[in-house]
C-alpha cells in the first residue's frame, strides 16, 4: 500500500491531525465495504485562539459584504473567506461518492438523509454551468461556499423534503451526514456568536465600522466553520423537533453522496 502525504494531514506541530472516528461508525463503514474500513472524515478544531491579527484581516478582504450577499452580487466564487476557513479545517475535502444502495444502507444504519436541488450556473463572460454538471462538481469538484440567509455553506433539506426537490432544481442530489458528524444548531451558533461580540447590535450597525475579525465572523456559517462545525441544523419552528428544515453543511468530507443516475 502507498503512503500518499496528501491522504494523511498534519498539524502545525507536526502531528497528525486526528480523524475523530467513534468506534460504532468505523463498525458501520466496515460493514457498508468502504476502503480501509472507516469514514475519513476530517475532525475540525476551534480556530479562533490560532488566527492573528494578519489572518483576519487577510480573511476580512475575501469577505463578502452584507450588500453583495443580499443583492446576489458576492459573484460565482461565492464567499471565498468560508472557502479559506474550509481549507485551513481541511473541510474541502472530497465526500465518499457511493451506489445508492450503498448510500440507503447508510442511511439505514443512521447516517441522516439529506436532499439538494441545483440548477444551471452563470459563471460570467457567457460561460456556464449545466445543472448536471454542477452536481457533479459538488460530488468531485473544487468545493464553492455557498451563500444562504441562515448562514454561508452548502444547503440541503432533509428526508422529508425529498419529493418536492423537483420544484428547486433539474439536477437532484441524494447525500447522506455522518452519525459522527459535529453539528449544532442555528439559535445555539447565534448565542455562541454573540457571547463573543457578534451581537445583534453589531449585525444590523455600521458594517464599515466593523473590525476584521468582526467582518469575518459575522456570518453563521463562518463562525461554525471556524469553530470546527461540520454543520448547522436550522429549525424554523422551535416546535418540531423530529426534522430540521435545513442542514447547512460545513464539512464535505462528512458526506457520503450518491452518484450519478444512469440516464
Amino acid at each position: 500500500m502507498k503512503w500518499e502525504e496528501s491522504e494523511h494531514p498534519r498539524r502545525e506541530d507536526g502531528q497528525f491531525r486526528r480523524k475523530g472516528i467513534a468506534d460504532w461508525s468505523r463498525l458501520v463503514s466496515e460493514r457498508l465495504g468502504t476502503p480501509g474500513g472507516h469514514v475519513d472524515r476530517v475532525e475540525g478544531r476551534d480556530l479562533l485562539g490560532e488566527l492573528a491579527d494578519a489572518d483576519w484581516e487577510a480573511l476580512a478582504e475575501v469577505t463578502p459584504s452584507l450588500y453583495a450577499v443580499a443583492s446576489g452580487q458576492a459573484g460565482p466564487e461565492g464567499d471565498r473567506a468560508l472557502g479559506q476557513i474550509w481549507g485551513r479545517q481541511g473541510f474541502d475535502g472530497s465526500p465518499r461518492v457511493v451506489d445508492e444502495a450503498t448510500l440507503q444502507q447508510a442511511i439505514d444504519s443512521g447516517w441522516m438523509s439529506l436532499w439538494r436541488a441545483v440548477n444551471e450556473v452563470d459563471l460570467g463572460l457567457s460561460t456556464y454551468q449545466t445543472a448536471e454538471q454542477v452536481a457533479e462538481h459538488l460530488r468531485t469538484g473544487v468545493v464553492r461556499p455557498g451563500l444562504g440567509g441562515a448562514g454561508n455553506g452548502t444547503y440541503f433539506a432533509p428526508d422529508r423534503a425529498k419529493d418536492n426537490m423537483r420544484h428547486y432544481g433539474e439536477a437532484i442530489l441524494h447525500a447522506a451526514l455522518s452519525p459522527d458528524a459535529r453539528t449544532i444548531g442555528l439559535s445555539e451558533i447565534q448565542d455562541l456568536m454573540a457571547a463573543d461580540g457578534i451581537t445583534h447590535e453589531l449585525l444590523y450597525g455600521d458594517e464599515a465600522q466593523w473590525t476584521p475579525r468582526e467582518r469575518v465572523l459575522a456570518d453563521a456559517g463562518r463562525y461554525a466553520a471556524a469553530r470546527g462545525y461540520d454543520a448547522i441544523l436550522h429549525w424554523w419552528s422551535a416546535r418540531d423537533k423530529e426534522q430540521p428544515h435545513e442542514i447547512i453543511v460545513l464539512n464535505r468530507t462528512a458526506l457520503m453522496i450518491a452518484e450519478a443516475a444512469d440516464g
